[in-house]
């Protein structure tokens, strides 16, 4: 089984992002780790645990923690703000070396477009401008 991650329920199958099990922990942990001594806001810190959340989920339940991005927990008054932030944290976890104390070296090269994948999906959160 795998875990995806999508926009939304109405994103095309194209444009999810598919991992295995032990790709999403992967996945998770470097965001995480990323995220680890980062100054957050509360609504920060409930995006951080809700991701943290997901990996304890797939830890005791493989394939199951798939999840969309709009439904995280957003809070409409600072989105703008926690999308920056997670936006950062992902831009963060694909820089070299940030994944260092992690105890492993992920494969970078599946795990950086995945990130970069991710944090296109982020900016479909904010309201399109013209």
């Amino acid at each position: 089984m795998s875990n995806v991650i999508r926009a939304n329920a109405s994103s095309p199958a194209e444009e999810w992002l598919s991992m295995s099990n032990r790709g999403f922990e992967c996945f998770l942990e470097v965001l995480l780790y990323a995220a680890s001594g980062t100054e957050m806001t509360p609504s920060g810190k409930a995006l951080t645990d809700a991701l943290a959340e997901l990996r304890e989920l797939n830890d005791i339940a493989p394939g199951t923690a798939s999840f969309d991005i709009d439904e995280l927990p957003w809070e409409s008054a600072s989105l703008e703000d926690d999308v920056a932030f997670l936006t950062g944290i992902a831009r963060k976890a694909a820089g070299t070396g940030t994944w260092s104390g992690l105890g492993y070296e992920p494969n970078m090269e599946i795990l950086i477009p995945w990130l970069d994948r991710f944090s296109e999906m982020l900016g479909e959160m904010l309201p399109k401008t013209e």
